[in-house]
């Protein structure tokens, strides 16, 4: 996937302190993690409004491999070089008035370039609502956009790529269980792609992971 989208113009960087996932697993080490490059929105032009991000801009620009040595920035004096190198960085990005985008953000922006790039058509407000199914195959999804539901056919096949379920209180209680309401993502993960692909009998792994 990653030479994939670097070929399509995605731009990556190493995270060098981040740990692997799975660390226990032979071979598991840190430094083999990637980040999104930290890019200007304003290359998105007016797509740039319809990113999902903070209503105000952080007062700083902070990527991945800052945060461990952020922690430590009056006590060691490494922990001190990486809030210098922290505070020039963002007051930079100030005085040129750009809109920087890291992580998520970055990627969500990037992959939105590559669209745009290649002539794809992206629909907003169009949320899903049911996979079409054919005997075994699946060969559309419904869609509603503009107060209408539209049948939306599929040539060559459907990415579900729509999150987990961190605010599906029920999906919670099932698979984990978890208590109580808070999640620290979006509004949107409902995990509803996720309940379209069972409907039309789709296996599911690693449900009681978070």
């Amino acid at each position: 996937m990653i030479a994939f989208l670097s070929g399509l113009g995605v731009r990556w960087q190493r995270v060098v302190r981040y740990p692997d996932y799975y660390p226990e697993r032979p071979g598991g080490s840190a430094g083999r993690q990637l980040e999104p490059a930290l890019i200007d929105g304003r290359r998105l032009g007016p797509w740039l409004d319809t990113l999902r991000r903070p209503a105000k801009q952080p007062p700083f620009v902070v990527q991945v491999d800052d945060v461990g040595d952020l922690v430590t920035s009056f006590r060691t004096l490494r922990g001190f070089r990486r809030g210098v190198r922290l505070v020039a960085r963002s007051a930079a990005w100030k005085v040129s008035k750009g809109v920087p985008l890291t992580s998520g953000a970055s990627l969500v922006g990037q992959l939105m370039e590559v669209c745009l790039r290649r002539g794809v058509t992206v629909w907003l407000d169009a949320p899903f609502e049911e996979l079409v199914a054919e005997g075994p195959e699946v060969t559309g999804a419904v869609i509603s956009r503009d107060g209408r539901k539209l049948r939306v056919k599929a040539n060559a096949g459907i990415v579900l790529a729509a999150g987990g379920f961190s605010r599906n209180s029920e999906f919670r209680q099932r698979y984990q269980p978890v208590t109580g309401e808070y999640s620290g993502t979006g509004d949107g993960d409902t995990g509803d792609a996720i309940q379209a692909g069972m409907a039309v009998g789709a296996a599911t792994a690693l449900m009681d992971d978070a």
